[in-house]
């Protein structure tokens, strides 16, 4: 798991240039820009410890189908209720939200986001909201 902060996130993985024929042109990925200010958000206003991300887009594909995310809260009271799969503008968004203080729940998704469909193992990055937020490593 890489701990990254949401600038270094947005950097990295949302908003990469690409030159083309002399000029700038936006990656694929800058689609996700918004989709993912968005969900940053409604996070930190929703009380949320962090975010992880993982699948395709935390690879170097240059056109990930989707943005898989876990966003944690403390505890398993604090987690809201609500759909776990979003279409923005065309973009599909897997959330999960998930607690903390729910350990095996926790890891179980994490190694199922830090896994490729056929039995890979990738890395992980979680953007926290407040540097004391524990880390989620992947199961080994």
């Amino acid at each position: 798991t890489y701990i990254i902060s949401k600038e270094d996130f947005i950097a990295e993985f949302c908003s990469s240039p690409e030159k083309t024929f002399g000029h700038y042109q936006e990656m694929a990925r800058s689609k996700f820009l918004k989709p993912f200010l968005d969900i940053y958000e409604w996070a930190e206003e929703a009380g949320a410890t962090s975010i992880v991300v993982g699948g395709s887009f935390v690879s170097r594909k240059n056109d990930p189908n989707d943005l898989d995310v876990v966003i944690f809260f403390a505890t398993s009271s604090q987690v809201p209720h609500g759909r776990e799969r979003y279409d923005i503008d065309g973009l599909m968004l897997d959330v999960q939200l998930l607690a903390e203080d729910q350990p095996e729940i926790a890891s179980a998704y994490l190694e199922l986001l830090g896994t490729t469909r056929s039995g890979a193992r990738h890395g992980l990055v979680q953007v926290k909201m407040h540097s004391s937020v524990q880390t989620f490593y992947r199961p080994e």
